[in-house]
């Protein structure tokens, strides 16, 4: 698992119950076990996960640019050079 990316998954989660419960702890807890006891639990997984997803993706996606980007950059110095 990316750490990175399961972190990022899991403050959007947060921010999110946060924002929807006033940032009032008690309401926080009580839906945080409604969500517990089945009651939205599995769209909260699946709301994770596809966060998750794509903090992964995206990750990937720009080391792959950067990556590339100095390999065109090396490319472009070296054929100026000769």
């Amino acid at each position: 698992m990316d750490e990175t990316a399961a972190n990022n998954a899991s403050c959007e989660i947060m921010k999110e119950l946060a924002e929807l419960t006033g940032n009032d702890l008690l309401k926080f807890e009580e839906v945080v076990k409604e969500y517990v006891e089945g009651k939205g639990l599995s769209d909260l997984l699946c709301k994770f996960w596809g966060i998750y997803i794509f903090e992964h993706l995206s990750q990937r996606f720009e080391e792959k640019i950067q990556q590339q980007k100095g390999f065109i950059w090396f490319l472009k110095n070296f054929i100026t050079i000769y």
